[in-house]
């Protein structure tokens, strides 16, 4: 009989310490939810800084880009007008 005593000890404590972890396991899981949820929204919140940031700096980049090819397009204007002008001589 004291074997019994025992054994039914020894499962009854198993399956309090299994519940007692099954427990500890869904409040740990609820944690990493709501701590994935949070690492979302600053993720969104970064990507829309990003785009917001981003445009400006495509319209600027496409000006300086513009900018560059008229100034371009003045100097060989005005380097064909001075050739004309050494040839008309």
């Amino acid at each position: 009989m004291d074997l019994q005593i025992i054994l039914i000890l020894v499962i009854v404590l198993l399956t309090v310490t299994l519940v007692a972890v099954g427990v500890y396991l869904v409040l740990v899981l609820k944690e990493l939810r709501s701590t994935i949820a949070r690492v979302n929204d600053i993720l969104e919140t970064a990507d829309n800084v990003v785009t917001s940031l981003s445009s400006p700096v495509v319209g600027l980049s496409s000006a300086l880009s513009a900018f560059a090819q008229g100034f371009k397009t003045f100097k060989n204007l005005k380097d064909l007008i001075s050739k004309e002008d050494d040839e008309d001589e």
